[in-house]
């Protein structure tokens, strides 16, 4: 796939995981995605951030976590903007707040942690001289972590996810036999969409649901109209 140096504002744009134990988070996506990890973070640096790459492209991070915050395993979205001080202050004008008020990242760029009204937390990020780029065969669509100011639990401890991943992949039903092998559990089993994907869920050994799904066919409108009327009977 071609290489991304840049992004519309309000386009999600990237995507990390910060993680208690970093390399058992290295060992299960790295395993499953084929992802090459580098650690970017100086020698004397007391955190970790890996970058994961597949074919030299930079596509998603596992990071640890400062010592003082709590232990919880999260993955974390950034939208691209503009500016990250702007971004803050019509987040908090539109009734949302700042979890982390906008900082610099070393030369890479600006960001702000921002909550939205309900809860959901999201990262607003303003490149600078390092842009980050997504250049990966599967497509990251979305994701929403909560944060330790909204009583952010781990997922395995609330019983449930605080937010949801989608990837499109080769070939659903081996992606998904593969997880399973990894460590993962099997949420929904694979099955034919009506709308002309194959698609299944799993829950990853951090408890984070991951949907995973292969477009099999294109489907007409009219017949999408037909398919979607007979899938609502058969739930009635």
């Amino acid at each position: 796939m071609p290489e991304r140096d840049g992004y519309i504002p309000g386009v999600p744009c990237w995507v990390d995981t910060s993680q208690p134990d970093p390399q058992a988070a290295l060992d299960f996506y790295g395993g499953l995605f084929g992802w090459e990890f580098e650690d970017v973070m100086p020698p004397d640096s007391p955190g970790k951030y890996f970058i994961a790459r597949i074919r030299g492209g930079d596509v998603a991070a596992v990071g640890s976590i400062p010592e003082a915050a709590p232990p919880l395993a999260m993955w974390n979205t950034y939208v691209w903007v503009e500016s990250a001080d702007d971004a803050a202050a019509k987040a908090k004008e539109a009734g949302g707040s700042a979890v982390m008020e906008p900082f610099d990242v070393m030369d890479a760029g600006r960001m702000a942690v921002l909550m939205d009204p309900e809860g959901a937390v999201f990262c607003a990020w303003q490149a600078k001289e390092n842009e980050f780029r997504l250049s990966t065969p599967t497509n990251i669509i979305g994701g929403t972590s909560a944060s330790p100011k909204a009583s952010a639990k781990p997922p395995k401890e609330l019983g449930g996810t605080s937010m949801g991943l989608f990837l499109y992949v080769d070939d659903v039903d081996a992606f998904v036999k593969q997880a399973v092998d990894a460590g993962a559990t099997l949420a929904t089993p694979v099955d034919d969409m009506f709308w002309g994907d194959r698609s299944g869920k799993i829950t990853d050994p951090f408890g984070h649901e991951w949907q995973i799904a292969t477009h099999v066919e294109d489907v007409p409108p009219e017949e999408m109209a037909e398919r979607a009327k007979d899938a609502m009977a058969s739930m009635a």
